[in-house]
């Protein structure tokens, strides 16, 4: 990686962090724009960037966007992605969802089914923010991040934001989803951008789709970003997965503090973080003392499995459906019927990490 020069180890002075230039950049915000990007006042919990660096990453795609458009400058294809999923998670009212430490290492660490198809998830709303903890991103990434902010496209539906009159409409030519977040690296702010067609596999994602560099950099810059943005995109599908795969895991959207007048000055509500995943605690169990008992304490890595629902006699068997030469379910080749079926007598399901073997400890 190429050295700082003098202006950018200035900017980091400066800028030490990434939450620190937002928090500036949160206060350029004009006030009349304020509620379009941060509709609910949110405190972050303590492992988490502050809850304004969510309405500066907003409000700088989209300004920057305007910028280059009233200048008649060309606004790259990442950018116009980046807009379309700012336009999504303003529609929504901005709704936040902080992950917990302890289940987003459970999550990063359980392997992404190869025959998903990512139309198969359901989101809990078409745009959304996620906020990690940075410590976790830190060591998962090497980089210093917290907040994705992601979205669902629809071919069928140009995306527009409600609140932004005469903003330029965007379209999707497949049905997509696509998720951005940034970085602070030597003094400058970089963005990532990262879309998937809802029909691709899982095993598709860090092989099948390209990595695009707009900013000129070294080939390995580029490949470290490529193998970040990877990383992220597995991580926010092993996150859906398990959204969809385990119920009870969304913490309850609550007032920490009503809106209130004080000395002539009204005071709006603070809403408490939605948490994900704050009950989630690793399973220990015990084995048995039959021959067949492991000796020895280790541990479980979390995984998926089909679990049969519905009526038996209507059952489409695992085993009948067609498989690629690696083994898993080839859904290209399985007929819409056949696929109703199947999904009509089976779920998957998220088993999570485990220790095992702890009666082995005296």
């Amino acid at each position: 990686m190429t050295a700082p020069d003098a202006e950018q180890r200035k900017m980091m002075q400066r800028w030490p962090t990434l939450s620190a230039v937002m928090q500036d950049l949160h206060f350029n915000i004009p006030p009349v724009m304020l509620p379009m990007y941060e509709p609910k006042k949110r405190q972050a919990p303590g492992a988490y960037h502050s809850s304004k660096e969510i309405a500066a990453g907003l409000h700088v795609m989209v300004g920057e966007n305007a910028d280059d458009i009233a200048y008649g400058k060309k606004v790259i294809p990442q950018r116009v992605t980046a807009q379309a999923i700012c336009y999504e998670v303003i529609n929504q009212d901005v709704p936040v969802y902080y992950v917990a430490d302890e289940f987003i290492r459970a999550v990063a660490a359980t392997e992404l089914p190869k025959d998903l198809r990512i139309e198969e998830l359901k989101w809990p709303m078409p745009g959304l923010v996620f906020g990690f903890p940075t410590k976790f991103m830190n060591s998962y990434l090497g980089v210093d991040t917290c907040y994705v902010y992601a979205c669902q496209q629809w071919r069928d539906k140009s995306s527009t934001c409600k609140y932004l009159r005469g903003a330029p409409e965007i379209g999707a030519t497949q049905d997509k989803v696509s998720w951005m977040w940034y970085t602070w690296v030597n003094g400058r702010m970089e963005n990532f951008v990262s879309s998937f067609w809802n029909e691709s596999l899982a095993e598709a994602i860090t092989k099948d789709f390209d990595y695009t560099d707009w900013t000129g950099a070294s080939k390995d810059v580029i490949a470290k970003n490529k193998e970040a943005t990877d990383k992220v995109s597995l991580l926010m599908l092993k996150l859906l997965c398990v959204l969809n795969w385990r119920d009870g895991l969304v913490g309850k959207e609550t007032v920490e503090r009503p809106a209130k007048v004080k000395k002539g000055v009204e005071r709006p509500a603070v809403w408490a973080p939605i948490i994900i995943g704050a009950n989630y605690r690793m399973a220990r169990k015990t084995v048995g003392t039959g021959t067949h008992a492991s000796p020895q304490l280790h541990r479980r890595a979390a995984h998926w499995a089909y679990q049969v629902i519905g009526k038996k006699d209507e059952l489409v068997p695992v085993a009948v459906l067609p498989r690629t030469p690696e083994g898993y379910i080839d859904w290209h080749t399985v007929d819409e019927s056949t696929r109703q079926g199947f999904w009509r007598t089976h779920k998957r399901i998220w088993i999570d990490n485990a220790i095992i073997g702890l009666n082995s400890l005296g």
